[in-house]
């Protein structure tokens, strides 16, 4: 068939509602797994088969490659067990991107997802299976590398809502505050190390709210925790007050720090983002 032909048939094609387009780019194909699931070991160049021809307008200008795909942790995101993935290379990434990674000597597809903490994490998509596959904090692991997005497999929907990813990333930071233990020394070490950044005594309650959030103060036990500050840092200009922080605990300050709004709270503006920020240095401390 020669090329006049073969544009006959497109034209036929378009007008029949068609969007024929033709392979003319190869792009290398690995018969081997990339794990929708737990990471998996063995993927070297040795599984490398043929190269496999795509439409160009499928390839971006950065190199391509073909994977299989193993598991199920990505059913929701459109990616099923035994699909077949195109992967096109890249360094920079958005909240959302479905990423092949290496962890150590394993393999895995996920989404990819930066906390507001700048944080990294690879985020299954399998509602089902939530407690089997946990959302991975790459910060956590020693050899990490990300090669690149999948940008086509044989279904549609290649992203996933950033609101899923923040959700569950969200629910694994809260059960592993839950499971973490801070010890007393490293409380009253917080305690120190923030006391040089409150400038006037309310500040302190940003403090205490977020230790009543990580656990490691009793919710309503404001005399306890000032009587803490006290004992920790006793010639500080500014030593909180029980009954002024207890003023303070109205509205969105009723609440967990995370749910603090400047529309409904006591304090307003420049002085409010003091307290958040105060809180976010507290939780740091208290979690580094």
């Amino acid at each position: 068939m020669d090329r006049e032909e073969l544009l006959e048939i497109f034209k036929f094609l378009q007008k029949a509602g068609a969007n024929p387009q033709l392979c003319d780019t190869e792009v290398p194909y690995f018969e081997t797994s990339v794990r929708a699931g737990l990471p998996t070991e063995n993927w070297a160049e040795e599984a490398f088969v043929e190269m496999m021809s795509l439409p160009r307008k499928m390839l971006a200008s950065t190199p391509a490659m073909i994977l299989d795909v193993d598991g199920d942790s990505m059913v929701d995101a459109g990616i099923s067990d035994g699909d077949r993935v195109l992967v096109m290379v890249k360094q920079r990434f958005r909240d959302g991107d479905i990423v092949v990674a290496r962890i150590d000597d394993g393999y895995t597809v996920k989404c990819y997802y930066e906390d507001d903490e700048g944080k990294h994490w690879l985020v299954a998509q399998n509602r089902e299976k939530e407690d089997v596959y946990r959302p991975i904090l790459l910060e956590e692991q020693e050899n990490v590398q990300v090669y690149g997005v999948v940008t086509f497999v044989m279904r549609s929907e290649l992203r996933v809502p950033t609101r899923n990813l923040r959700r569950l990333v969200s629910r694994e930071k809260e059960e592993r505050r839950k499971n973490e233990e801070i010890p007393d020394w490293k409380v009253r070490k917080a305690i120190r190390e923030i006391a040089g950044e409150i400038e006037v005594s309310r500040l302190w309650f940003a403090v205490y709210k977020m230790m009543v959030d990580l656990s490691v103060v009793d919710d309503g036990d404001v005399d306890g925790f000032c009587q803490m500050v006290r004992e920790e840092v006793p010639n500080h200009g500014h030593l909180p007050v029980t009954k002024d922080l207890q003023r303070l605990e109205v509205d969105s300050f009723a609440r967990s720090v995370v749910l603090w709004d400047e529309k409904n709270a006591p304090v307003k503006g420049t002085r409010f983002k003091q307290y958040k920020e105060i809180a976010r240095k507290t939780e740091i401390l208290l979690m580094r």
